[in-house]
């Protein structure tokens, strides 16, 4: 038998694909306006059903747990379709709430929350700033008035006099008997004393020792006066404490005489207040900022304690009446939406603002230091946070849990959350608010289902999921509604309107975006940028209107800024370092295809794939994935290989063979299994002897059957290798092999589109190895006849003789070790890859025989 391809294929019996299915191209005539300054701007956005069902659905409900995670690719329009909804059922809100902490007289550690309608809290802290100014003015005049001060004066002198009577009757007392009442000076204080009286002059009873010394009075006389001076001294703390007690009456009776004067002042004051708040928390603490008035008016007896030089104290003492406002609803219009693009944990739940007592030496805070966060703004409505961000931020995730599995807003400093802050924050507690806010979370499927697969709790409280699409059916209406949303772009950022050759343009690059020709890209961001440049273009040229030469002026722009390391690499093949055959055949040689992306940017690169076979037992090693070089995904695909050599070519014995495939010059790594096939085209080539056309590229994964399977980056992989063709010159037989569902896919650009019109360049579509092989060396592959046997001289015949050759020459080498070494024992495993991750179990020689 001959090892000659004798079964040839003409290339008329697998078809190119012609130009009209290479790309969609935007019919201008479509739109019945000359620029898009006369169609109406688009109000809402497009498509996008399912999220906005899901989104009012959310929004509309206000039960425990119904917070709303919208999920989706950034730049498909869900902030402004969330901010759009939103406002379109605020009227159908609850009224919100105004809210302040004030000073807790009976706890100074825990603020006291008041609770008002909107609108009527900023009142509130004016009337009480007044209501204390006028009173700090009014009680310090009325200890100066003439009638406060007579009344005083009458308690005064009364006290007085009861003080004087009880001396006088003390001091009859002592007459008789020699003394009489006198003072002596005790450090700073002056107190009542017993002095004996002697030749009409009083000595205090210390002087008897000199005035016996001088002969005034005899020892005896003296003596008998100190025992007189002892009994009576008695007398004296007796009336020590009964001049004690009369102090304290009388500073009773000062008391209860300035509180009953100021009491109708500060009554009739805070009466005025309470008539203007009807409100039971209010009255309430207005009751108790009466007592302690009342209590404290001390502090009220100066206009102005700075003029007594200690502006602290009435700073301290008048701060305990101020009304710290934390949320004012006057201006708000419905439900407050808001939205927080900075989610740390003090913009969300608030905080304590402690200062540092320079005094002291440490850090203090109180009540007119708490502050709210976006939060308590959001209550009775709603509020938006970028989900990444939050997760980001520390605790803010907890603390958020908390929040809405309670539906109470407790706010504290970071510093006490995390339990690092002074003893004086720590020990701040303020009253614990009742919330109720919806919150809605923007990020992306995966973080979705990430928090929903580990995080109980994200499951009771966000039960909606808002899904946005990233595309779209391309229909006729969903066209017009693209050419009013660029209306609507012109309008907002003052563009220059397009015309309708333009506007074609646009929505051929969104459909280009979107992947798929029967598609359009719903991710507006990239298509606002594109408006943005185009306008800018026409602008720079002085034109009325934004044409099709200035979009693709903006679109050529917008690749080329991006495209430096594509030309490099470009630049590297076009030079011989990477080495990419463009023309000729070769055996086990095949160019793969593959994308690399660098920000932006995404292009298409050819890769040098090939194939070696030879006698031996090891089976198909992938180089690639023995170095560790490549990702889960390309290992599949290698291991469905092996499937498919095993379904195709070892029902009747093992395969037996010592195969090798590699990427060439790939350092970085590879994924994917895009090249699955073409790995299988590089093999049957090596196994076959029969070569491959390396005029062609090659793209597309396979499954154990031999069918081919769509791929991803379709017109990045054509276009990177037609770039390599271009560059090189065309020779009219270049092209690239697709897999056959990929054909909906396609949007290239005008250049490949106008070579494979000038039958430059070609593209084929395939559906199976057969179908691919063919078109690839020229010859048939191949099916079994009704004796299980290939055809002579197809592809599939030639590698199942091969494949038998290997296997007889590997019994063979079998056989002459055996007979040459008969007392030695042999084992072997033959025409599998048994090892894990592409290594033989036996040891370092991969699936050598091993003897022993």
């Amino acid at each position: 038998m001959s090892d000659t391809p004798t079964n040839l294929v003409p290339a008329s019996q697998h078809p190119e694909l012609p130009t009209s299915q290479l790309r969609w191209y935007a019919d201008p005539t479509m739109f019945d306006f000359p620029s898009t300054a006369f169609i109406e701007p688009l109000q809402g956005i497009i498509g996008q059903r399912r999220a906005l069902d899901a989104l009012k659905l959310g929004a509309e409900i206000f039960s425990p747990g119904y917070n709303i995670f919208v999920s989706g690719l950034a730049g498909t329009g869900r902030l402004s379709t969330i901010k759009n909804i939103l406002e379109g059922i605020t009227p159908d809100c609850a009224v919100p709430h105004d809210y302040a902490y004030v000073y807790n007289f009976s706890d100074p550690d825990c603020p006291r929350l008041l609770t008002f309608p909107k609108g009527r809290v900023l009142p509130f802290h004016d009337a009480m700033k007044e209501a204390v100014r006028f009173l700090r003015e009014r009680i310090a005049r009325m200890f100066d008035e003439e009638n406060f001060r007579g009344g005083r004066t009458r308690i005064v002198e009364d006290y007085q006099g009861r003080e004087r009577a009880m001396l006088d009757e003390f001091e009859e007392t002592l007459k008789p008997k020699g003394f009489k009442l006198g003072q002596r000076k005790n450090g700073d204080m002056v107190q009542p004393e017993i002095m004996p009286v002697i030749n009409e002059k009083s000595y205090p009873i210390e002087a008897m020792e000199n005035l016996v010394k001088e002969e005034a009075l005899t020892a005896e006389q003296a003596t008998e006066i100190r025992q007189q001076y002892n009994q009576l001294k008695n007398g004296l703390y007796v009336i020590a404490k009964r001049g004690m007690k009369l102090s304290q009456d009388f500073q009773k009776a000062i008391e209860k005489y300035e509180h009953e004067s100021a009491q109708m002042n500060v009554e009739s004051t805070l009466e005025e207040v309470r008539a203007k708040f009807p409100f039971d928390e209010v009255r309430s603490y207005l009751d108790s900022v009466r007592d302690h008035i009342l209590d404290h008016l001390e502090s009220f007896k100066q206009e102005n304690d700075e003029e007594n030089g200690d502006p602290g104290k009435a700073n301290e003492t008048f701060r305990l009446y101020e009304v710290n406002v934390i949320l004012d609803n006057t201006k708000t219009e419905g439900c407050p939406v808001i939205i927080e693009t900075t989610p740390t944990f003090v913009n969300l739940f608030g905080t304590l603002e402690r200062v540092f007592d320079q005094r002291g030496g440490y850090w203090t805070t109180d009540f007119t230091r708490i502050k709210g966060g976006a939060l308590l703004r959001a209550d009775g409505g709603y509020l938006i946070i970028n989900a990444a961000d939050a997760l980001s931020e520390p605790g803010v995730w907890k603390a958020l849990k908390r929040v809405l599995l309670h539906r109470k807003l407790e706010i504290q400093s970071i510093e006490s959350f995390f339990q690092t802050s002074t003893p004086a924050a720590s020990a701040m507690k303020p009253q614990a608010i009742d919330l109720n806010v919806k919150v809605i979370m923007i990020g992306d499927s995966r973080l979705y289902q990430g928090l929903f697969d580990v995080e109980e709790d994200f499951r009771k409280i966000f039960k909606i999921n808002a899904q946005f699409d990233y595309e779209i059916n391309r229909t006729d209406p969903i066209l017009m509604e693209y050419a009013r949303f660029i209306r609507k772009m012109s309008d907002e950022e003052q563009l220059l309107h397009f015309d309708r050759e333009s506007v074609a343009t646009i929505i051929e690059y969104a459909v280009e975006k979107a992947g798929n020709s029967s598609k359009i890209s719903l991710r507006f961001s990239d298509i606002a940028d594109l408006l943005r440049e185009a306008s800018f273009w026409a602008q720079r040229d002085s034109a009325e209107v934004v044409s099709r030469y200035h979009v693709e002026k903006a679109y050529a722009m917008m690749v080329d800024r991006n495209a430096m390391w594509k030309e490099k690499t470009l630049e590297r093949i076009i030079e011989g370092s990477l080495m990419i055959a463009t023309e000729g055949r070769r055996v086990g040689q095949i160019n793969g295809l593959a994308v690399y992306s660098y920000g932006q940017t995404s292009f298409g690169k050819p890769t040098r794939i090939t194939a070696t076979v030879a006698v031996g037992a090891q089976g198909i090693v992938n180089i690639d994935r023995e170095a560790r070089l490549s990702g889960s995904i390309y290992n599949k695909g290698a291991m469905i290989l092996f499937g498919f050599f095993r379904y195709r070519f070892a029902q009747k014995r093992p395969l037996s063979l010592a195969a090798s495939i590699v990427f060439e010059q790939s350092y970085g790594g590879v994924d994917g299994d895009s090249a699955s096939s073409t790995e299988v085209y590089a093999l049957l080539s090596a196994l076959s002897r029969v070569p491959i056309r390396q005029d062609l590229a090659v793209t597309g994964s396979v499954n154990q059957w031999g069918e081919i399977q769509p791929i991803g980056g379709v017109k990045e992989k054509i276009e990177g290798f037609f770039e390599i063709c271009r560059m090189r010159g065309l020779t009219g037989t270049q092209g690239v092999m697709i897999p056959i569902q990929n054909i909906p896919d396609l949007m290239l650009n005008n250049e490949v589109v106008e070579a494979v019109a000038d039958g430059k360049f070609h593209i084929y579509p395939v559906s199976s190895i057969d179908q691919g092989i063919e078109i690839l060396t020229g010859v048939a592959a191949g099916r079994r006849d009704e004796q299980d046997a290939y055809p002579e001289g197809t592809i599939n015949s030639l590698v199942e003789r091969r494949l038998a050759e290997l296997a007889n020459a590997l019994k063979q080498t079998f056989s002459m070790l055996s007979d040459g070494m008969p007392n030695m024992v042999r084992t072997e495993t033959v025409g599998e890859d048994t090892s894990r991750n592409g290594q033989a179990e036996g040891g370092d020689d991969e699936g050598e025989s091993e003897i022993s």
